[in-house]
């Protein structure tokens, strides 16, 4: 069916174009008439210029990346426009700085009341300029009632004037939020780790490793007393006001193994980067249908994922987003209107009352037919055009001032034709002869009431029109009143190196009890009831590790990073690099309260008894921060989608588990569920409570919470300290009595180490929060093989030593038949396990230890053939170490005799070859991905 297109007056050939669109209704109206609306009001944009030529508008559209914040794309300057209408008067505002050299603008915003207005420049670019050679993005101010234009940052008195600025916007009270590479704080904490770690301080990469990481800083409106508030180790950008004070901004998600995985998605947090977390779209990133984590809604051949950028708040609450591609978006996408106040998903309410939800959050600005999907990273041509940046009118108007493109497509010889129906299915056929045209990006105004678009100014062929704001005064509500987040201040009595993590219960999976995993359901009560009065040896929750990202440097900055070799530090690993800041025991009811660094990322594991991951207690792979003197809270785990077979350690020990559904539902945002855990009185009576003389019971709180002294919130900043040791001394039951019970303590220390400990020497007796353990294969695992075991009088090299058994230097003595005559003959041994932990006589220096392939990688069976010759067999075996899980390692299994789930040749039982201290070691070394180097610069140089 033919949807018919209104045009209503505007004098442009290629405006008239969309007219033939039959793919939705393109509602353009009279940018002269104004329909009772006021349009006289001032407005600013960025205007640039586009390549004519194929090759050149090619190339800038390879640039336009969501992941690639710091590159350049064309010449651009500032313009001010008298009015919001073709009429008005157009003013270049940065010509003053950039006159006829390459510079490059972006990222506008304009203070609430119109006065001021604040962006990105970056220039003079040179021919072939690097993406990370100066000179860089810097923050720019322009005053509109003097005319005055000032740089902000990357100035003489900038102590980091070559780091890249971008993405500035006002906060309420007056100063700039924005996205930087100098990552202030971060550096900080690298100078405090450097004795531990080796290192000096870097411009950290992301975790793609493809360019410098943009966090978010905030500055005085004069460029001062740049700080830095966020610590995302892949970008915040795209920051911007909410009415209640907050900052919305537009997280890379970008961790591996997190659900919802190199997506950006909208997070929120206060101006002083306290009270970070989740505000929408984790799961929402397929949004071609109500559903978004049906991925069979889209198009065979098409990926229609999207990602949500360049937010502004709606006068009502809800918040414009621009739904785009990471890439092949043609500088645009899709702009819609979402209900952040109301959902967390598309299809996820706040609170989570029902999942999913008969409505949705997600709603479009226009029924023009815009699309966002890419084929094979090439745009698809959209009938509805594409929208590059929106700003809304708070004048009560329900306008909203646009960036907008309309569809048009071209034949080989580069004339312009319309987006019919039969254009576009030639446009997207296999072999076509149409393609998509250059962009033409103009201003207009999109009235929501209606979904008429009307021309601001008319489009120009080479230009592109971006970025645009209104100077129409607004009233920001927490501007008046005392509502406004404040920063953080931090007690005297505080160390201001830590923050504070409060889990009310790891057994608790968004509101319902879990045992190992998301066990058979009991009531909530009965459930924690039954783990709070559980022994410790009926507990799968043991400890809670603290894990450390490890950020890596661009070698090519020059700023101290080593250009390490990744193929000898990460090969045969999980390819990343994690330290360990600490340990802190589960308490019965399952919370924990810890000290935690500030301004560290951080994600946390839960295990078990031997101090290995639980594989059913999902792993937190988002990263966490805490400001100084900030109180993290959460309710408890979550399971983010799958199935999994999983035991219930709570009410059976060792029992058969259960095939269960666990949660397709986002889980980081405050007040998504009812937190299981009510407390001691609450949800549980806990029996052993009061046999530790100096504890205050205080109904509603936490075992963890009682234990660390809170009074019932009277010392609120009273917090267990992390350790790096494996310790357990029960407060609750008779632990420290019966010291072979079912509560019996737990002791795995470094120091019970006889070989190189991981950790620094004044960390073992002081822990602080620059102490980590740094896991390097070669100095600190390797070592273990060659620890002499069972030495007797007889055997002075110790008969258990791995080195002994696993071998290819061994040989034996067989009867064989030599002449007919039966005689002793010497013939080589195969080593056992097929696993050789010994010296190769053969390693190269610049290559892994052969110990550490045979143990991660897969390999040959070495055996003894017909001429009783040791020779590679051909048959491959896979190594017995898992990386990332310990618990899942056949090597565990043999080491402690248990060989449950592993096909493991020989019948010697290890037990007892291992102390705990090293199990704990080794454990630990596995789950966090068996890096072959745990520090890039104790790796070797790359040649």
């Amino acid at each position: 069916m033919r949807l018919h297109t209104r045009l209503l007056g505007i004098a442009s050939v290629a405006v008239a174009l969309a007219a033939c669109s039959s793919h939705g209704s393109l509602n353009i109206g009279s940018g002269q008439s104004t329909g009772g609306q006021n349009i006289d009001f001032a407005i600013a944009y960025v205007k640039r210029t586009l390549p004519t030529d194929a090759a050149g508008l090619a190339a800038l559209r390879a640039k336009d990346d969501v992941t690639l914040p710091r590159g350049y794309w064309s010449k651009a300057d500032v313009y001010l426009r008298s009015s919001a209408s073709p009429t008005g008067l157009e003013q270049n505002i940065t010509s003053s700085v950039t006159g006829t050299d390459f510079w490059d603008a972006k990222d506008l915003d304009v203070s609430p009341d119109g006065t001021l207005l604040v962006f990105a420049m970056r220039g003079p670019i040179s021919a072939n300029q690097k993406d990370f050679v100066p000179p860089t993005w810097h923050i720019w101010q322009y005053t509109v009632a003097s005319g005055v234009l000032t740089q902000l940052t990357g100035t003489s008195i900038d102590t980091e004037p070559n780091a890249n600025d971008v993405g500035p916007h006002y906060l309420s009270d007056g100063r700039i939020v924005f996205s930087s590479t100098r990552q202030t704080q971060s550096r900080e904490v690298l100078i405090n780790e450097s004795a531990a770690e080796n290192v000096q301080p870097f411009e950290a990469q992301t975790e793609s490793d493809n360019t410098s990481d943009f966090v978010l800083h905030v500055m005085n409106s004069d460029g001062t007393a740049i700080h830095q508030i966020s610590f995302n180790p892949s970008h915040d950008i795209d920051a911007s006001l909410l009415a209640n004070g907050q900052i919305l901004f537009s997280r890379w998600d970008n961790t591996p193994g997190r659900t919802g995985g190199g997506a950006v998605h909208l997070y929120s947090a206060n101006p002083d980067g306290t009270n970070v977390q989740l505000l929408y779209g984790a799961q929402s990133h397929d949004t071609s249908s109500s559903n978004p984590a049906n991925a069979d809604s889209c198009p065979a051949g098409l990926d229609c994922a999207v990602q949500f950028v360049s937010t502004r708040q709606l006068q009502n609450g809800s918040v414009l987003a621009l739904l785009r591609p990471i890439t092949g978006a043609d500088f645009g996408g899709n702009l819609q209107i979402i209900n952040v106040s109301g959902y967390v998903e598309d299809n996820q309410s706040v609170p989570d009352v029902g999942y999913p939800t008969a409505t949705v959050a997600q709603q479009t600005t226009t029924t023009n037919d815009v699309l966002t999907q890419t084929d094979n990273g090439a745009p698809v041509p959209s009938p509805g055009g594409r929208f590059n940046s929106a700003f809304p009118l708070w004048d009560g108007t329900n306008r909203i001032l646009v960036s907008w493109n309309l569809c048009r497509l071209q034949d080989s010889t580069g004339t312009m034709v319309a987006c019919s129906t039969d254009n576009l299915t030639n446009a997207n056929s296999t072999n076509p002869t149409l393609t998509l045209a250059p962009p033409l990006y103009s201003a207009w105004l999109l009235n929501l009431n209606d979904g008429t678009l009307k021309p601001v100014m008319t489009p120009v062929a080479g230009q592109m029109i971006s970025d645009i704001v209104s100077l129409q005064p607004r009233v920001i509500p927490c501007t008046l009143n005392l509502s406004c987040p404040t920063d953080i201040v931090v007690p005297s009595t505080f160390d201001p190196s830590y923050g504070i993590l409060d889990i009310r219960s790891v057994y608790d999976r968004d509101g319902l009890a879990v045992g190992d995993g998301q066990s058979a359901v009991l009531t909530p009560a009965a459930s924690l009831e039954a783990v709070a009065t559980a022994s410790a040896l009926n507990r799968p929750a043991r400890f809670l590790r603290i894990e450390k990202e490890v950020a890596f440097g661009d070698p090519d900055l020059k700023d101290g990073f080593p250009k390490f070799d990744m193929n000898i530090a990460l090969a045969g690993s999980v390819g990343y690099m994690r330290q360990l800041l600490g340990y802190v025991p589960i308490e019965p009811d399952g919370s924990v309260r810890v000290m935690v660094p500030a301004n560290v990322p951080f994600q946390i594991t839960v295990l078990d008894a031997n101090a290995q991951a639980l594989p059913s207690f999902p792993r937190h792979t988002a990263w966490l921060t805490v400001q100084p003197s900030e109180v993290l809270s959460c309710n408890g785990c979550h399971t983010p989608q799958g199935s999994q077979v999983i035991p219930d350690m709570i009410t059976t020990p060792g029992t058969p588990g259960v095939a269960v559904e666990v949660s397709g539902r986002s889980h980081g945002r405050a007040n998504l569920f009812t937190a299981l855990n009510g407390g001691q009185g609450v949800s549980f009576n806990a029996n052993g409570n009061g046999s530790v003389a100096s504890l205050v019971i205080c109904t509603g709180d936490t075992m963890a919470e009682e234990l660390a002294g809170t009074d019932c919130n009277a010392m609120p900043y009273n917090a267990a300290a992390l350790s790096s040791d494996v310790i357990f001394n029960d407060a609750w039951g008779d632990g420290n009595t019966n010291k072979t019970g079912p509560n019996a303590p737990i002791a795995y220390t470094y120091a019970a180490l006889s070989t190189a400990l991981p950790i620094a020497t004044a960390c073992q007796s002081v822990w602080s929060g620059y102490c980590l353990s740094i896991i390097n294969y070669p100095t600190i695992i390797d070592p273990l093989w060659s620890v002499v075991r069972g030495s007797t009088s007889s055997n002075p090299l110790g008969a258990n030593t791995c080195t002994n058994c696993h071998t290819a230097t061994r040989t034996g003595t067989v009867q064989e038949l030599v002449n007919g005559v039966p005689t002793s003959v010497t013939v080589p041994v195969a080593p056992d396990g097929n696993l050789q932990l010994d010296a190769d006589p053969a390693q190269s220096s610049t290559a892994q230890l052969r110990a550490y392939t045979q143990l991660v990688d897969t390999h040959d069976v070495l055996s003894v053939n017909s001429t009783d010759q040791l020779v590679d067999s051909g048959t491959p075996v896979p190594g017995s170490i898992v990386p990332g899980t310990a618990s899942g390692s056949c090597f565990f299994q043999t080491v402690t005799g248990a060989k449950l789930g592993c096909s493991v040749t020989g019948t010697l039982n290890h037990a007892g070859f291992m102390t705990g201290a090293e199990l704990r070691l080794l454990s630990e070394w596995v789950d966090i991905g068996a890096q072959y180097y745990n520090n890039p610069f104790d790796a070797p140089l790359a040649n």
